[in-house]
């Protein structure tokens, strides 16, 4: 008969028989005691060590709790270290990581007595884990093995046998409060303010993870969630959860690439997730990739996840394409989505406030150059005769030819054209198709489409009347956005959306069932949320999320950001997990001669329960390089 395995009954049973345990201990002679050493005020630390100091006072161990200014150094953290080693009263002592840059982190657990290690990080208690030897056990390994000995009625004998002095009690008590999760299923959901950012090695980038269990509730206050890249920097890479929200602030690298950051709850919780951020070399791109091409065709219009393409025609020129302040109507366009490509037949141009019609049109819109074929106005050279004199003359002449369009300027172009330049892709072949009748495309992120069919095959699959589909995924199958098939339950994450245009989009997504995503894990449960999304190109842009709608675990988050002049820039976000609790973050930043100034401030408070409160602020002056 299957039996399941309760972390939490596990947990109680434990404290019970190490109440009566402290007890004893405390009658021969004193209490086990705990020394924690938290340097600085990390947030998440913060809220570790307390429940660390709580659950201690409430069995009945002595605690005190040291912490040293962010500002300490490596020889005088070591000093409290060692005065902990010698004093007979401390039995275990726990240096909460992560430690402030200036600290060398690996000095200080190896001065940490082995015998008196809570977290098993000394090298000595870590090979005597890996052999199976005794020696202290940190709160990783030892939650698993507790919970089968201990529903298998081998207290006594398997749990306990390493356990008999009141340092071993000061390491149980440490580790039982990974128990209530016991790497149970659950979901991590990631997201971020800026998904293009700067590569100056400055800009710090804020990325949220909201975490919740298998039932789909908020997790616990205290889960640990580590924060992983492969380019950039967190500046704390391990944050505990306060009602189901942890945030890292990821730090820009000084070059351009893509960032992959990974969030994981492991092991507590069989869960993480993963997202990538853009970070770009100059400005310019950065501005570039809050841009978008909109395409409106009434007749026809023909978008190829495999080719990334959108082909459009209609009666005359009905097609119209707008980006920045160029417009196109033509009869029969593609557009190319990443390479801002325009190939286009029958017509006409407008860049700002110059206008020309072209026969056929190739055009690169981000770096406004191309060509086209055109009737123009040229100089043809005339003789003229009237003896004993002959001169020559230029006249005005049209003529069909090949034009430069470079800026906004059209120029004669007198080189040869490649055959291909005008040639439009083969749609046909595609598996997968999506016909609309507006397209709207930001080529770094999304495209949003109005009265959507989606085609797999040539057969119609669906029909909405608003969609969206990234712009970097040529694959074939774009239903798995929304619905997800396991081996034993399907999931939804459908996005009903209410208004879908140039700048802003809202809608409402339904979610249920259990989800698989990036990452691993699962969560079931059922969710209504709310999105407002708006931007208005490199001047501002921001969110509005109302999750959990008719859930007493609701929540509200809020961000936007805004470009205040040429050289300053300010975001600010804050979020209202299960609306009981808040968290705020403000950015300010400003390019002057020679040297950057940037100011972060970040803060957190519970609105009910447990009273918590944290400030953060931040300021850096950056010499350019």
């Amino acid at each position: 008969m299957a039996r399941i395995l309760d972390g939490k009954w596990v947990r109680d049973q434990i404290l019970k028989d190490c109440v009566s345990r402290i007890e004893r201990l405390s009658a021969a002679g004193r209490p086990p005691g705990l020394a924690v050493v938290l340097v600085g005020n990390d947030a998440a630390s913060e809220i570790y060590v307390r429940n660390k100091v709580k659950t201690s006072g409430d069995l009945g161990i002595y605690s005190e709790k040291l912490t040293p200014s962010a500002s300490v150094t490596t020889e005088e953290l070591l000093e409290i270290v060692e005065g902990l080693n010698a004093r007979a009263d401390i039995d275990g002592i726990l240096v909460q990581m992560p430690l402030p840059a200036q600290v060398d982190s690996a000095r200080v657990l190896l001065a940490v007595d082995p015998e008196k290690d809570v977290d098993g990080f000394h090298p000595l208690n870590v090979g005597n884990l890996v052999t199976n030897r005794p020696g202290p056990r940190g709160p990783g390994p030892r939650p698993f093995s507790s919970v089968f000995s201990v529903t298998r009625m081998f207290v006594r004998s398997r749990l306990f046998d390493r356990f008999a002095s009141a340092r071993a009690l000061v390491g149980l008590v440490v580790l039982l409060s990974a128990l209530p999760a016991l790497a149970e299923d659950g979901a991590v959901r990631l997201s971020t303010f800026d998904n293009v950012a700067l590569a100056d090695g400055r800009k710090t980038v804020t990325v949220t993870a909201v975490v919740t269990d298998h039932a789909g509730r908020y997790v616990p206050d205290g889960t640990i969630i580590r924060f992983e890249t492969d380019l950039g920097q967190f500046k704390n890479p391990t944050v505990a959860t306060i009602n189901g929200l942890a945030r890292a602030f990821l730090t820009a690298p000084t070059f351009a690439g893509t960032a992959h950051v990974k969030a994981s709850a492991f092991p507590t919780l069989n869960a993480s997730a993963e997202l990538s951020i853009e970070f770009v070399s100059n400005r310019s791109l950065l501005e570039s990739a809050k841009d978008y091409i909109e395409i409106v065709a009434p007749k026809y219009l023909m978008y190829s996840t495999e080719l990334r393409t959108v082909e459009a025609a209609g009666e005359g020129r009905e097609v119209e394409v707008r980006y920045r302040d160029i417009e196109i109507e033509a009869a029969h366009v593609q557009v190319n989505i990443p390479m801002y490509e325009v190939r286009a037949r029958k017509a006409i141009l407008r860049i700002g406030k110059l206008e020309r019609e072209f026969d056929q049109l190739y055009l690169r819109l981000n770096i406004r150059q191309g060509l086209g074929t055109t009737v123009y106005e040229d100089d043809t050279p005339r003789v003229y005769q009237q003896p004993p004199f002959v001169w020559v003359d230029q006249e005005k002449r049209l003529r069909m030819g090949t034009m430069e369009i470079s800026g906004g300027e059209f120029l004669p172009y007198t080189s040869t054209v490649p055959p291909s330049q005008f040639v439009f892709a083969n749609l046909s072949n595609s598996v997968t198709l999506i016909s609309a009748k507006k397209a709207v495309a930001y080529p770094s992120r999304e495209i949003q489409f109005h009265r959507a069919d989606l085609m797999v095959g040539g057969a119609k699959v669906m029909k909405v009347p608003l969609f969206q589909i990234s712009a970097v995924t040529n694959s074939p199958i774009v239903t798995d956005q929304f619905l997800n098939v396991t081996s034993n339950q399907v999931a939804i994450d459908y996005p009903h959306y209410l208004s879908l245009k140039p700048g802003e989009t809202s809608l409402l997504r339904f979610r249920t069932g259990t989800r698989y995503g990036s990452g691993v894990g699962a969560t079931r449960g059922t969710s209504l949320d709310y999105e407002l999304h708006w931007n208005r190109g490199s001047d501002s842009e921001g969110g509005l999320v109302v999750s959990g709608l008719l859930r007493k675990d609701w929540g509200v988050g809020l961000r936007h950001g805004l470009k205040l002049d040429d050289r300053t820039s300010a975001s600010a976000q804050v979020d209202f997990p299960a609306h009981t609790s808040m968290f705020g973050t403000a950015q300010i930043s400003r390019q002057f001669d020679g040297f950057n100034a940037s100011a972060t401030a970040s803060m957190g408070k519970t609105l009910s329960g447990t009273p918590y409160q944290n400030q953060q602020y931040f300021l850096s002056l950056d010499k350019d390089p």
